[in-house]
């Protein structure tokens, strides 16, 4: 066997006391078994340091092939942080042979692996936030301490501290996604009884956007257009609906009743002129709401990083005749333009969040009797 040496094998082949206090008394056993053909004599020797005390009764005889000779070694600290080194001599047929003694203070043994990794995250002015676990391994307690000097927006909380002996504590690193680039920082960390060494931190900020494409060319679809429809009947577009970022996010279409540029039921049978001179007169029947004229399905959801769904838009004009007297005529239902603007928004976002893709676009149709 690996180890054996004069014809004997040590177990084992360094005595170690671990965790040593002040006025406790640790005893460890070391094994000399003879593996040799032939009798060996065997005899163990006192170290020098009195700290380690030796307790084995030496045999008066040479060991027989497969028998062993016990020693027990006993260890007293001295001082709280002291360590302490010795040997044992054990002559085998009069050749000395060492085998080490090491004793070992309590003393805390702390570790953190990296690297921190946010991986892909969104520019929208949030702080993200990545979690690694500090643990020490050690019987007593240490410090450690988290030190950041470049200038990116990288924050370590708690950045120094104690930690207890034989437990865990989950250290925060954040990161507020505000510009649009990769990073790749070092964090200097000091772990007590080690010397400082560098913790990696990296991550890519990109822009995140919603994105309404051309179901057949996949390109950035600006206007849906539904052309010419008539009263009472229903027209319906699909689009598809990319969220062109890495992370999940949710929807919601809302039509925009206030948007600049926006025509509503602009009658195209009448002049300018006459439009303005029957300003004011009581209308001889209306349109439905605006928010039953188009509708988009799904008008809410969520999507995954870099998801495409299908999204359709229904445009459904409806002309509600006026009340009519005895002597009154019913007037055919005017044709009309229609341009509205419908927001495809991510629920939440900050203004980080591109949604300028879809706030963009607009429906656009005309209706007739």
């Amino acid at each position: 066997m690996d180890g054996d040496t004069l014809g004997v094998r040590v177990i084992p082949p360094v005595v170690q006391f671990k965790d040593t206090e002040v006025t406790e008394v640790q005893r460890m056993s070391v094994t000399v078994k003879n593996v040799s053909r032939s009798s060996r004599e065997i005899r163990f020797y006192s170290p020098q340091d009195k700290s380690f005390t030796l307790k084995v009764k030496n045999p008066a005889k040479p060991v027989a092939p497969g028998l062993e000779v016990t020693a027990y070694i006993d260890y007293e600290a001295e001082a709280e942080d002291s360590r302490k080194e010795d040997r044992i001599i054990v002559t085998i047929d009069g050749t000395p042979l060492e085998i080490p003694l090491v004793a070992i203070p309590k003393q805390p043994e702390l570790c953190i692996e990296g690297p921190v990794d946010f991986g892909h995250i969104v520019a929208n002015s949030r702080v993200v936030s990545h979690q690694l676990p500090l643990v020490n391994h050690g019987a007593k307690e240490g410090e450690f301490k988290f030190k950041y000097t470049g200038k990116k927006p990288i924050m370590v909380i708690p950045s120094s501290g104690r930690i207890p002996a034989k437990t865990t504590l989950m250290i925060r690193f954040e990161y507020v996604a505000k510009i649009p680039a990769r990073f790749d920082e070092e964090v200097m960390v000091t772990l007590e009884g080690q010397p400082p060494v560098p913790l990696q931190v990296k991550g890519s900020v990109e822009e995140g956007s919603l994105e309404l494409l051309d179901i057949d060319t996949e390109q950035i679809l600006p206007c849906v257009h539904f052309g010419p429809a008539y009263y009472g009947t229903d027209k319906t577009q699909a689009a598809i609906l990319y969220n062109n970022g890495p992370e999940p996010v949710a929807f919601v279409a809302v039509l925009d009743e206030d948007a600049v540029g926006q025509e509503v039921g602009l009658d195209m049978t009448k002049s300018m002129m006459h439009m303005l001179a029957m300003r004011g007169e009581k209308s001889q029947g209306q349109m439905n709401q605006l928010t039953s004229l188009v509708t988009a399905i799904p008008n809410q959801g969520t999507l995954g990083p870099y998801e495409k769904t299908g999204i359709f838009f229904r445009f459904s004009p409806r002309w509600n005749p006026g009340k009519m007297g005895f002597k009154t005529t019913q007037q055919p239902a005017p044709r009309q333009e229609f341009a509205i603007f419908l927001n495809i928004k991510a629920v939440g976002a900050s203004s980080g969040y591109q949604t300028d893709s879809s706030k963009g676009d607009f429906v656009k149709s005309n209706a007739e009797g």
